[in-house]
């Protein structure tokens, strides 16, 4: 009788568990091909971008981030769309992608911070230490003399476990401002 009860169980769970991915096989993203081109220049639509969040939300990051680079050819210029391509790259661990991505938006406009320090982020996140340090020393180059673009550097870095590397940038901070407790924890 115990057997028969499992059996019964094991059948009614098979189904069920057969039932919810055909559920989820309904709502899965729309085809990259059902999506219309935008023309050239165009504004992305917020429902366009609302069904590339949900992609994103249920982890279809390889057919959100398509959609996206199609999107971005239209509009290269859409921090929106670069913020969520960026976001998906991430996700799909695609360094190489989300470097030539920002690359490409630093050869566009080079004094743009927040574009330096995505790419000091991204390095650090994948782990290439001669990179960092040579963005760290970019980045402080190009804002001599901003205290708050130091104390920002030095969080990143800390927050990466680069405690070294903060560490000296704290020492070069305090030399160059002439405060000896610049940055003290």
């Amino acid at each position: 009788m115990k057997y028969l009860k499992s059996v019964i169980v094991i059948l009614f769970l098979s189904l069920l568990t057969g039932w919810a991915q055909g559920q989820m096989n309904l709502s899965s993203p729309p085809r990259i091909d059902s999506v219309p081109p935008l023309r050239q220049g165009a504004f992305v639509p917020n429902d366009k971008i609302a069904g590339v969040r949900q992609m994103m939300a249920q982890g279809a990051y390889i057919s959100a981030a398509t959609i996206l680079e199609g999107y971005l050819e239209n509009d290269p210029d859409n921090r929106l769309l670069i913020e969520l391509l960026l976001n998906c790259y991430a996700e799909l661990k695609a360094y190489d992608k989300s470097e030539a991505l920002l690359q490409k938006q630093i050869e566009k406009n080079p004094d743009d911070f927040r574009n330096r320090y995505l790419l000091l982020e991204l390095y650090l996140k994948s782990g290439s230490d001669t990179l960092v340090a040579d963005q760290v020393n970019y980045i402080v180059a190009a804002n001599k003399g901003n205290r708050d673009i130091y104390g920002t550097v030095i969080r990143l870095l800390i927050n990466y476990g680069q405690n070294d590397l903060a560490q000296s940038l704290i020492e070069k901070g305090r030399k160059e401002f002439n405060h000896p407790e610049f940055f003290a924890i």
